[in-house]
Formats: structure tokens, C-alpha cells, sequence
């Protein structure tokens, strides 16, 4: 392979790893397959100033296609040296790895080596699988390329292709949890023109994702129960201030742990306690605190007050 190249490529002499920068090509065609709009991303300073320093430490990925050689992955190392070469004069050829196959094998590789790297955010993983489908892969091979569980995991994560751009980068962040955005937010239309058509179709007012979440954001509900509640009461119409407040359920790891402290022999009380723990966590009204699982105990566990015996019973 390394002697073909040659041929056609400026392979450099003595060392058949490595290719000079302007033979490879960056995949800017949005509709491209394999585009990745992480190709646009400005140049990280430290990273020019590594390769200019070291040469390139790794190998970048390249898909031969007829007479073009795509870069498949390693997009910012092969746009430093490029840099380098043509702003400063200084050439630093690439380390690579070049293969031929299809382009659902190719967006596979791509895959895997991001996601072994811990370069894949939530939203490109969702992005890579949802175009790994589209190409005729399986959703069992899709979810192990991007290191889903399971399919219900996976279907999960491709609804992050569904929310606003500004949500997603939230997601990424980590400043918004990925499991509300997809569960919840998602449902809603992702622009205005959608919102409005399906509000003329309902009848009712339906709101963007970032209207929803703006209101969120002022009633102070973007995470745990309380924001879910807020959402049900935004599709009821509703306003998320309007939503009714949320009675935090102990956390099951404190109920288990409680559990096992107030008695792990079958004693009575012991049998009694887990069958309190059983009824909590399937209430419909979540007790407060320990404080009140200890009340509920204790009234449980309280022997009844017997009553007087009578005086023709005691003769």
C-alpha cells in the first residue's frame, strides 16, 4: 500500500507512515457522509505550538477514495500542520493510517477512535449514530459504536439530534442534564414555524424548546422532580411557576441503608420496617425526610393500647 501511495502521494522518503499535509483532504461538504462540523473549529494555540515543537505523536485517519485521500479523523491535527506550513513555512508531515472500505465502515472507525480517545461529546455521539442508521447499520451496531447499553439507551441519546442547537451545546457543557433534555424537552418543536403550525392544528398555544426552558430557567426548576412537574405543567397549558411544589422522596440507597440498621434478623419489627420501606417507595405521597419514615416506624411498630379487662372476665 505504502509503495502505491508513493505513486500519487508525497509519501515521505525513509518513513512510509508519514504524508505531507496538502495531500489530505478535509471533508467540508455538509452532506458528505462523514462531515463532521467539528472541522470548523478554530485552532487551539497549544496544539500549533505541540506540532510545531514535536512533529504529529499520532496517527490521523485516511479513507482512500479513487485519488483523494479524506481525513476520517485527526481533522485539527491535520489543519495545524497546514497551518504551519502555509502561514509560517514550516512543514511538519502527518503520521497516518490510511484504509479502504465503505462508508459505513469508515464512519465506524471514526467512531470508535473518537469514542477511544474521549473526544465524543453527547451530541456527536447522538449525531454519528443517528448517520450510522441512516447508512443501513443496525441500532445493535449503532449502540455499540457509541457506547449505548442498550437499544432503549440508544433511542434516548438520538433524540438529542431533536433539541435546539443552544440546548445541546448546554448538554455538552454539562450544564444542562442530557437525560431531562431528552426525556422531556425534546418533545417539544425545535423552531417556531413548527410551533405555530401545531399550535393552529391544536388550537392551543404549543412553545419552542427554549420557551419551555426559558421558563424553567425563571422559575428555577431545570433539574430533578420539580422541573418534570414544571414540564407537565407547561403541557397542560400552564405556566411552569404555576406547577405545583414537589416533596423530594428519600433516596432509596438511605431507605435501604436504614433498613438494614433497624434490623436484618425476621423479626417482627424487622418484617414490619421493610414492609413500611416497600409502602414508601411505592406512595403516591413521598414521606419528608427520616424524620417522618422514623415517625410512620414508630407509629407502626406502637403496640395498641389494651384495653381494661372486665370484671366478669377477671372472676
Amino acid at each position: 500500500m505504502a509503495s502505491d501511495l508513493a505513486k500519487k502521494f508525497r509519501i515521505v522518503r525513509g518513513d512510509p507512515q508519514r504524508i505531507h499535509p496538502d495531500d489530505v483532504s478535509l471533508i467540508q461538504d455538509t452532506n458528505h457522509p462523514l462531515y463532521d462540523s467539528r472541522v470548523n473549529l478554530p485552532l487551539h494555540a497549544d496544539l500549533v505550538d505541540s506540532i510545531r515543537s514535536n512533529g504529529t505523536l499520532q496517527n490521523i485517519g485516511l479513507w482512500r477514495d479513487g485519488d483523494v485521500l479524506w481525513c476520517v479523523f485527526g481533522q485539527q491535527r491535520t489543519k495545524a500542520c497546514q497551518h504551519l506550513l502555509h502561514e509560517e513555512g514550516i512543514q511538519k508531515d502527518l503520521r497516518f493510517e490510511v484504509r479502504r472500505g465503505t462508508t459505513l465502515e469508515m464512519l465506524e472507525w471514526k467512531m470508535a477512535e473518537n469514542i477511544a480517545r474521549q473526544e465524543a461529546t453527547i451530541s456527536w455521539r447522538a449525531e454519528m449514530a443517528q448517520r450510522m442508521i441512516s447508512l443501513g447499520g443496525s441500532k445493535e451496531s449503532a449502540m455499540k459504536s457509541v457506547g449505548c447499553g442498550s437499544v432503549e439507551a440508544l433511542n434516548l441519546l438520538l433524540k438529542v439530534n431533536d433539541l435546539d442547537p443552544v440546548l445541546k451545546g448546554m448538554v455538552d457543557r454539562k450544564e444542562l442534564s442530557a437525560t431531562f433534555a431528552e426525556k422531556e424537552l425534546s418533545s417539544f418543536p425545535r423552531d417556531k414555524m413548527t410551533a405555530d403550525k401545531q399550535s393552529e392544528k391544536t388550537g392551543e398555544h404549543v412553545p419552542t424548546q427554549m420557551e419551555v426552558f426559558n421558563q424553567l430557567k425563571e422559575a428555577g426548576k431545570i433539574s430533578g422532580e420539580r422541573a418534570v412537574e414544571a414540564v407537565r405543567t407547561i403541557r397542560n397549558g400552564k405556566k411552569a411557576s404555576d406547577a405545583e411544589p414537589v416533596q423530594r422522596m428519600t433516596s432509596r440507597k438511605v431507605l435501604a441503608r436504614w433498613a438494614v440498621k433497624l434490623d436484618k434478623a425476621e423479626t417482627e419489627e424487622g418484617k414490619l420496617a421493610r414492609k413500611i420501606i416497600r409502602r414508601i417507595l411505592g406512595h403516591e405521597r413521598a414521606l419528608n425526610g427520616l424524620g417522618e419514615i422514623h415517625k410512620a416506624y414508630d407509629e407502626a411498630i406502637e403496640p395498641a393500647p389494651r384495653k381494661p379487662r372486665s370484671r366478669e372476665a377477671e372472676e
